[in-house]
């Protein structure tokens, strides 16, 4: 079973130190360990800030397609596949959040007027 999820890179897509590539897979061989081998991901869009500067990553939607172990935070897999770069869109919304509003876009913050960018992420997929 796929689990999809976001991982956040480097500009130019490594992510320590070794380069993805959108549309390819990548995979290791042996179990995933959290920390120590693996293709780390995080299943919730807004996780991967924890792990990366709002200000100099990318993210890429992923999906993992081996043994995934989870923390409930953080994820890796011993397989994962790039499906894309978000758009300078979905990635401004996932830096500045969410804010609330009235549905049309007229609100507080820096939201869509949905107030929460996992919903409109799961409409975009």
């Amino acid at each position: 079973m796929s689990v999809f999820g976001y991982k956040a890179m480097d500009p130019d897509m490594c992510c320590r130190g070794f380069k993805f590539a959108v549309g390819e897979t990548y995979a290791i061989d042996g179990m995933p360990e959290l920390c120590e081998r693996g293709y780390h991901f995080c299943e919730s869009a807004y996780d991967v800030w924890d792990y990366y500067s709002r200000c100099d990553a990318i993210v890429c939607e992923v999906e993992a397609l081996g043994v995934v172990v989870t923390d409930g935070k953080k994820s890796c897999t011993n397989r994962i596949r790039i499906i894309r770069r978000m758009n300078p869109i979905d990635e401004g919304r996932l830096r500045y959040g969410h804010g609330y509003g009235d549905g049309y876009g007229y609100g507080y913050g820096y939201g869509d007027g949905y107030g929460d960018i996992s919903k409109v992420l799961e409409w975009e997929v």
